[in-house]
Formats: structure tokens, sequence, C-alpha cells
């Protein structure tokens, strides 16, 4: 499967990046799916009509800049119409001060149904944004 350049190595920055701090704390599962799964629809909701504004509209700066409309349309194509996905886990990475919350889903797509998509997730300012995406 061919795998989107740009977003994979912004990913691989976040995590690496966030490794370098302390033992991350246990996750409250609930606390961030709270947060997690409205985004993460949105997220799919957009991918499915094509509405880049609404996909990108919880990222942050870095990922809206380095995600262009041409990359989502491409990976429409491959993958078809997102239908479903299951949480597979949550882990957190970085600083308890500063962490980065990285959920992965199982998902069905109507080309693929076995796609893993990963979100990492971290605070900026009062909000909860999407600083990394990967589809696999």
């Amino acid at each position: 499967m061919k795998k989107l350049s740009a977003i994979p190595v912004i990913l691989a920055l976040v995590l690496v990046l966030a490794g370098c701090g302390s033992q991350a704390a246990p996750v409250n599962q609930s606390k961030v799916l709270a947060y997690a799964n409205p985004i993460t629809d949105n997220l799919l909701a957009g991918f499915n009509s094509g509405d880049y504004v609404k996909f990108t509209r919880d990222f942050d700066a870095v990922m809206r800049s380095a995600v262009k409309e041409s990359t989502i349309q491409e990976l429409r194509a491959k993958l078809g119409q997102y239908q479903s996905r299951q949480l597979v886990t949550i882990q957190q990475t970085g600083p308890a001060n500063d962490p980065v919350m990285v959920v992965l889903y199982k998902a069905v797509f109507s080309k693929d149904n076995n796609v893993i998509i990963t979100i990492s997730f971290q605070k900026m300012g009062n909000k909860e944004q999407v600083a990394g995406l990967y589809f696999k």
C-alpha cells in the first residue's frame, strides 16, 4: 500500500520529540476519547465528502500546512469511502505537563477493510488538536 510521505514524517517527528520526556502516566481512556472521537468523526466526514476545510479543521498549524488537498484526494481514490472504525489502543508520549496522546483505530473503507489510522493529539492553548495523522 502506498504511504503518504509528509504525514508520516510529521508524526514521526512528533513522536520522537515527545518521547524525549519523562515516563508517561496511565492514560484516562474516557477522557481522551471524549475529544478524540468527535475530532476523528469530523476528520473522516470531511474525508468522505472531500471537504478539505472540514478534514483539516482540528489540525495544528504544522499539519495544516503539510497536508495538501491533493494528498487527501489521492488517499480517497486509494481507500474509497470511510465506513467504520474500532479503537485499537491509546498511548501517551512526552512529558506529563505536555503529553501527546496517540490513538490507533482499525478502520474499514470501501476499498480496503484493514486500515490502521494513527492520530496524535496535543493540547494547543485550551484545545486538543491533531498533531500527526497516518493511514496504513
